[in-house]
Formats: structure tokens, C-alpha cells, sequence
């Protein structure tokens, strides 16, 4: 069996990221962080060329100044944690 964390953030509530995509860095919102397996992954909304967009990505394409974007640490339990 295959134990998954999940933290998500509220609308509202998100803090700010900036995503590589290609070779460029965007600007966006952290959704959520999933532990698949031994690593973390951001579900991610984000803004290019004036039209949105959502993507899964691991942690190490995330970059943010806010401490809440910070990858989690491993709960190890299946929790989910509502932010």
C-alpha cells in the first residue's frame, strides 16, 4: 500500500510560487503539496501569456519566498492537512 500525504491551502490562502517551465520561471499560487512515494510534488495554478493553468510538478521546479510554500515534512500517515 502506498501512504500519501496532502497539505492544501484555501483559496484565498495560497501562498505565492514561482514555477520552472522550460527555461522560464512563472508566476503562480501553491495549491497543494502530495507525497508520491519518497517525494514531494506542488499542485500548482499559474499564469502565461494572459491565460491560466494548473500542473503537478515536483518540488525541486518550485521556488517561493513565503515560508508557508516550504515542502512539508513526511507525516507518513495518509494525513490530510488543511491550511
Amino acid at each position: 500500500m502506498v501512504t500519501r500525504d496532502f497539505h492544501s491551502f484555501d483559496a484565498g490562502r495560497r501562498p505565492p510560487i514561482q514555477v520552472e517551465m522550460g527555461r522560464r520561471w512563472l508566476t503562480g499560487e501553491l495549491r497543494s503539496w502530495i507525497r508520491r512515494g519518497d517525494g514531494w510534488w506542488a499542485h500548482i495554478g499559474y499564469d502565461v501569456d494572459g491565460s491560466s493553468h494548473l500542473a503537478t510538478v515536483p518540488a525541486a521546479r518550485i521556488r517561493s519566498t513565503d515560508d508557508r510554500a516550504a515542502v512539508p515534512e513526511s507525516t507518513g500517515s495518509g494525513a490530510h492537512q488543511q491550511h
